[in-house]
Formats: C-alpha cells, sequence, structure tokens
C-alpha cells in the first residue's frame, strides 16, 4: 500500500483511507487476491488423479475443515488419556 501512495504522491501525514486509494488504483484488496488464488489452486488439484499425494492431502484439508477425522487413518488416532 506504501508504493501506492508513493505512487500517488500522498505523504504519510494525510489521513487519506486505504479503500479510497484502492479505488483510485482500481486495485484488488489484498483478501480477494489471496481467495482468487486458493480458488484456481483448488480447481487445478481437484482435477488430478486421486492417487497424486496433493489430491489427498487436500481431501484429508478439506474434511478436517469440517470436522471429520480420517477413519481410514491410526495415525490420527490416539488412546484414550493420552494426548
Amino acid at each position: 500500500m506504501s508504493c501506492l501512495r508513493r505512487i500517488l504522491g500522498i505523504c504519510w501525514f494525510d489521513s487519506v483511507p486505504n479503500v479510497l486509494v484502492m479505488n483510485q488504483t482500481q486495485q484488488q484488496s489484498i483478501r480477494n487476491r489471496i481467495r482468487d488464488r486458493r480458488i484456481s489452486i483448488f480447481s487445478h488439484v481437484r482435477h488430478l488423479q486421486e492417487s497424486v499425494p496433493v489430491h489427498e492431502a487436500l481431501r484429508l484439508v478439506v474434511n478436517s475443515s469440517a470436522s471429520h477425522r480420517p477413519d481410514d487413518r491410526p495415525a490420527w488416532k490416539h488412546a484414550l488419556g493420552h494426548p
């Protein structure tokens, strides 16, 4: 953001909100950029074969974020009373 402010000639003591700077430069917010890149990576990995390790890692992440622990993975299970 500081680079955009420098390009526009906005000094540090000018009280210009980031939203106005982004609207003036027509830039996307960093959240939108990260979301778009995550979606593109997800769609790329989704089309891979299921035997690829990346595909299995994606499946585990999606299942764990949905609060599903994989039953076929004994390493995830611990004996009662142990961390």
